[in-house]
């Protein structure tokens, strides 16, 4: 249930901040910083899902973008993620990989995570 409701704030921050004049995004990695740095592994874990589902909407909001500039016969159009959404995506995973260098068993949760993202975005949704 986590998940899902990060999954729809990460949506809400960073695809209806088409034009920049959202804090959402900054009101959630705060959010998720505070959750992270928790002494307490529970928190720290509602802080890597957070950041997990963060990276994953950045991710899939430049893939979306970049295939309909490809469906749309867009010649040169950049592939992969342009200057800030790459800083973002890398500032998010160092805060996210700084918090889990703990050994309270929030790297194998990251790990855990990180799979199903992959999982996620697999053509047939399942590991090969």
């Amino acid at each position: 249930q986590a998940r899902l409701v990060f999954q729809l704030f990460a949506r809400l921050a960073y695809d209806g901040n088409l034009h920049g004049g959202s804090r959402l995004p900054d009101e959630l990695l705060i959010t998720i910083r505070k959750q992270l740095s928790s002494p307490n592994p529970w928190y720290k874990c509602i802080g890597l899902l957070g950041g997990c589902c963060m990276l994953s909407r950045i991710g899939a909001r430049t893939t979306a973008a970049n295939s309909s500039h490809a469906n749309a016969g867009v010649v040169g159009s950049q592939s992969g993620l342009n200057d800030a959404r790459l800083d973002d995506s890398s500032s998010i995973f160092s805060m996210i990989l700084k918090y889990c260098s703990v050994a309270d068993g929030s790297s194998a949760f990251l790990l855990h995570e990180l799979s199903h993202l992959v999982a996620a975005r697999l053509p047939n949704g399942s590991p090969e």
